[in-house]
């Protein structure tokens, strides 16, 4: 019977009421002749509610007939009747059952992956990572192992990252991370030396707090003790403090720009702007960007709905075109690297004083600069029980 009834579903079955006449003849008839009814009910009045397949109908018209029972059809159900009366609308039907299936199918796989809780880690670092252990845009949510891939993926992040964790709901991906916490010392105010971080000749040197390891005039080199944090006193007791001092030393600081034999510059003729559309990792770009003699920057927004990414983005894509031209005049080079080195000189001593300087041309601009600067960096003491 159930068999029946879901054949009936699909090709359809009319709701039949039947009154009058000689009743149980008509029902022994439908049932001799093969005909399945089902949900039959009686109401009060002698009346008859049942359903039967539309190919039978006619079969129960004419046994109705034979025992003097008048039928009449109450509604017609079923996909196929239900197609037929609706025809004109068949295309919409169609694409929102497309929809559904297309919807239920993309929802088996992950069309976004993010990063939180990072900050010294950049997120690229991570989905690369992500990338390489199969978490990917597009992949199957069911060829993802949660636990192992959470291990693999502190395995590989070489110990920056000391917990994550990957958390899959519909489409999205987003893996939650906690960065390895490294020891920082905060130099102010604790015990701590002062270190040479270049070479050169003691200028200045004033002491306000430790003990003094060189003097004015000394040569130092990189990495030399200048004011240790430990002070000894004549009662053979020992303290630490915070070396603090203003020490200067000159140096000398060599810089050179070659002179090339050519040089490739360019010169912008324009720029731009397209934009694209993505839908589940697939990109639709209705332009084609010229990607010679191009910079091409992107920028990619979601949509995002109560917090939740939905796989949908838009691109906007920045063409900068450009022409290429080769200069090989020397005056014009060397004009160009005079301006190269002038700008690193600048750079350089921004915050130093130069006390002599000598250039030499020989291929290019060299100059060797005697200069004045703060040297000294601090270093942290560690005591037993830290």
């Amino acid at each position: 019977m159930k068999r029946y009834y879901y054949i009936s579903l699909i090709t359809g079955f009319f709701g039949v009421c039947a009154e009058g006449g000689f009743s149980d003849g008509f029902l022994n008839k439908c049932r001799k002749d093969g005909i399945h009814i089902w949900n039959m009910s009686c109401s009060a009045n002698g009346k008859m509610y049942f359903c039967v397949p539309c190919k039978y109908y006619y079969a129960v018209a004419e046994n109705a007939l034979l025992s003097g029972v008048s039928v009449k059809i109450t509604g017609s159900f079923g996909v196929l009747p239900f197609l037929k009366k609706n025809r004109d609308r068949a295309f919409l039907f169609l694409g929102i059952a497309f929809t559904v299936l297309f919807v239920s199918l993309m929802g088996m796989r992950i069309w976004s992956v993010s990063v939180s809780g990072n900050d010294k880690v950049f997120s690229s670092e991570i989905l690369s990572v992500c990338e390489e252990l199969g978490l990917k845009t597009g992949v199957k949510k069911s060829s993802v192992d949660v636990e192992e891939f959470q291990k693999a993926l502190l395995g590989k992040m070489g110990g920056k990252l000391i917990w994550a964790s990957l958390n899959i709901e519909g489409m999205c991906a987003e893996i939650e991370v906690r960065e390895t916490k490294t020891v920082e010392y905060d130099v102010i105010g604790k015990p701590c030396n002062i270190i040479a971080d270049f070479d050169g000749v003691i200028k200045i040197f004033r002491v306000y707090s430790g003990t003094p390891e060189v003097k004015r005039s000394d040569g130092v080199h990189k990495g030399d003790l200048l004011i240790s944090g430990i002070i000894d006193y004549e009662t053979g007791q020992t303290s630490f403090t915070e070396a603090r001092g203003k020490i200067t030393a000159e140096h000398t600081v060599k810089i050179s720009e070659k002179i090339k034999d050519k040089m490739t510059v360019r010169r912008y003729t324009g720029t731009k702007t397209y934009y694209s559309l993505s839908l589940f990792g697939f990109e639709i770009n209705p332009f084609a960007i010229k990607k010679e003699n191009c910079e091409i920057t992107k920028e990619i927004r979601s949509l995002e709905i109560n917090g939740v990414i939905l796989p949908f983005y838009i691109g906007k894509y920045k063409a900068s075109f450009y022409e290429e031209d080769t200069l090989s005049d020397k005056n014009t080079l060397g004009l160009v690297s005079l301006s190269d080195y002038l700008s690193l000189v600048s750079e350089t001593f921004r915050n130093s004083r130069v006390v002599t300087h000598t250039e030499k041309q020989n291929g290019g601009y060299n100059g060797s600069f005697d200069v004045i600067d703060y040297i000294g960096e601090k270093s942290v003491i560690l005591l037993e029980n830290e």
